[in-house]
């Protein structure tokens, strides 16, 4: 399924929007040697088995790796929103790597990131990945979930399936909290359910 979806969002397929764009052309051309794609079984301390992907970089490449473990518990639409979710991510790193030389003599990523975006947005910004997601990529990320559907849905009928899976301290910068989510992806449930609300190219994927 992830393979059949990303097919379909790179070389301008239909769920080539612009936010993934402006993202796989940072890493042109795609390729192993550029953004590495890979599945395994999340079993390290530091992966969540229950997440669906998570980004990092191997061997001086930005590697996005897919949890075998919940393959079977994802719909296209969802696959899609993780691929987008870990892009961003993966658009983080490489400008971690080209932008900024980063390597492990010079801290962890999450230390390297924290000087990125004091350097890029002053010493008040963010202090991880997915508070800077939400600040910054939020809408954005609405936009190309809406695009990728074929424009069917608002922001509002996304933004359960876009906010689940964050961590309930970065909920609750946001004034947020896991109740609250859970209500709103419950109404994404909903409206996704209903006829004619989901693009057919996911249906294709399944």
């Amino acid at each position: 399924m992830y393979e059949c979806v990303f097919r379909e969002m790179v070389d301008g397929g239909p769920l080539h929007t612009k936010l993934i764009c402006s993202i796989l052309s940072g890493f042109e051309p795609v390729d192993a040697e550029h953004l590495l794609i890979a599945p395994i079984v999340f079993t390290a301390p530091n992966q969540n088995p229950d997440a669906y992907a998570g980004t990092t970089i191997v061997d001086g490449r930005v590697t996005i790796l897919i949890n075998q473990s919940k393959c079977n518990n994802i719909t296209p639409i969802e696959v899609f929103e993780t691929l987008q979710h870990e892009l961003i991510h993966a658009d983080i790193h490489r400008r971690l790597l080209r932008d900024y030389n980063w390597n492990e003599e010079l801290g962890s990523i999450s230390e390297a990131f924290l000087k990125m975006v004091e350097l890029e947005y002053g010493t008040q910004a963010t202090l991880s990945q997915h508070e800077f997601m939400l600040d910054y990529y939020l809408d954005i990320m609405a936009e190309s979930l809406i695009a990728a559907n074929n424009n069917i849905g608002s922001k509002e009928d996304f933004l359960g399936l876009l906010l689940n899976g964050f961590e309930e301290e970065v909920l609750d910068c946001k004034g947020l909290t896991l109740e609250d989510v859970a209500v709103l992806y419950g109404n994404y449930i909903s409206f996704i359910n209903q006829p004619g609300n989901l693009n057919s190219i996911f249906s294709g994927c399944n």
